[in-house]
């Protein structure tokens, strides 16, 4: 069976002051007035209410207000009922839901005597009601929210949702569904528990892996054993790749090679050194962004053509300290090695999760090693550390992984993006 949902009334206000009002009913002094409502605050730095304010006959003069308002601590549904005797000179009252300033951590909730609003500055507020109920005297009162404001910035739609306490409330049968005292009495039992259950949903939120941060992230690595210390001491810098002139031929001493960095300028560098036909040794001609200071160059590749790719290491280390957005990667990625089935296709299916938008080439050479190829222009240098360090992809036991990267577009056909890319623009590797 669907979960039923409900009218909701939502609002946005610039400032105080600022939202929506009913028509005005009559009163008299000494009458006793009940206001149950659900609302919920949604964002912003004011204090959303929802309230029964009493007036003299002109509607000039008012003589007090028994409003209710939401913690600006949650984004939750609460439910709350308040009850109040006509004062003394009202002839009319109205309902009305709008944002007032908050007053350090302190907030208006019952019965508010003229002139006791809060100071203080505003920022553009959110907030939604839902079936607010008001009684006079026992007897319910049809009081919807008919005028808005017409400030620039304020915002009024209504919606269909699920809220929490009218699912609870909407449980009477139908005998008890409009008693209003049955309705108020229900809504005093049940406020507590919603608070209790906003706040649960606040928690799981700030432990949510996709909004945590700081300790949050570090209680759930603890969890899924990820830890923010690297266990080793990256390297600042950047994974470059450099296009040797003639392909054919492959690399010679003394070539000078055009190295290019994702978002970074170009420089060069110079082969100095070659074993069986493998480019050993590199000197840096000119400097690019991220390694005018370049030291320990090393290099693999070469041989009969192909792309170079060039291990830039600069002089100061990078921190072993994770991170908020690279720890929280991490932990991505030990939950799926927690959950990995033994296969490739799952490497894939990891990968793609992680790093979208860059490709992976896994090659099992059938020999207890497998190659994989890394084609990205987003990756960064700690990233790259990380993957190569095994934090990221899992490995069978006994199993060696050899990496080989590709920084800029790699040569293929039928797509051309910053990955893969057709004649003059893609790279073999």
């Amino acid at each position: 069976m669907p979960s039923p949902v409900f009218s909701v009334v939502n609002l946005t206000a610039p400032d105080r002051y600022i939202g929506a009002q009913s028509a005005a009913l009559p009163c008299s002094a000494g009458d006793t007035v009940t206001l149950t409502a659900s609302i919920q605050y949604l964002s912003g730095g004011m204090q959303p209410i929802i309230g029964v304010w009493f007036w003299d006959i002109t509607q000039t003069t008012n003589y007090g207000s028994v409003r209710i308002c939401p913690p600006n601590t949650d984004t939750g549904w609460h439910v709350y009922t308040f009850t109040v005797t006509v004062p003394s000179g009202a002839a009319l009252m109205t309902v009305q839901s709008y944002c007032e300033y908050l007053s350090g951590s302190c907030y208006f909730v019952g019965w508010v005597p003229v002139g006791t609003g809060p100071s203080g500055s505003a920022s553009v507020t959110e907030w939604a009601v839902s079936d607010y109920r008001v009684t006079q005297n026992g007897e319910a009162l049809a009081v919807p929210l008919t005028s808005f404001s017409t400030a620039t910035g304020f915002s009024y739609s209504q919606s269909q949702q699920f809220v929490f306490p009218l699912y609870y409330l909407s449980l009477f049968t139908s005998e008890y569904k409009s008693a209003p005292n049955l309705y108020a009495w229900a809504s005093t039992l049940i406020g507590p528990t919603m608070d209790m259950l906003a706040f649960t949903q606040e928690m799981y939120g700030a432990f949510n892996l996709a909004d945590a941060v700081g300790p949050q992230l570090d209680i759930i690595g603890a969890i899924v054993g990820a830890n923010r210390q690297l266990p080793f001491q990256p390297v600042s810098g950047a994974i470059l790749s450099a296009q040797p002139h003639n392909l054919a031929t492959g690399y010679s001493i003394g070539d000078v090679l055009g190295v290019t960095q994702s978002g970074a300028s170009a420089g060069t560098v110079k082969v100095t050194t070659m074993v069986s036909g493998h480019v050993t040794g590199l000197s840096v001609v000119t400097g690019g962004t991220g390694y005018t200071t370049a030291t320990g160059l090393a290099t693999t590749g070469g041989g009969g053509g192909g792309t170079l790719t060039v291990n830039i290491t600069a002089s100061s280390p990078n921190s072993a300290i994770l991170s908020d957005s690279d720890f929280r990667t991490l932990i991505y990625a030990k939950i799926a090695q927690n959950q990995w089935n033994g296969s490739i296709a799952s490497i894939y299916t990891l990968w793609n999760q992680i790093y979208p938008g860059s490709r992976m080439t896994f090659i099992d050479n059938q020999n207890m090693t497998c190659t994989i190829i890394l084609a990205s222009s987003t990756l960064t240098s700690l990233q790259l550390q990380m993957i190569e360090n095994g934090l990221i992809l899992p490995r069978p036991q006994g199993v060696e992984y050899d990496f080989t990267t590709a920084m800029e577009p790699i040569f293929g056909f039928d797509l051309s993006n910053s990955v893969i890319a057709g004649f003059d623009l893609g790279n073999f590797i």
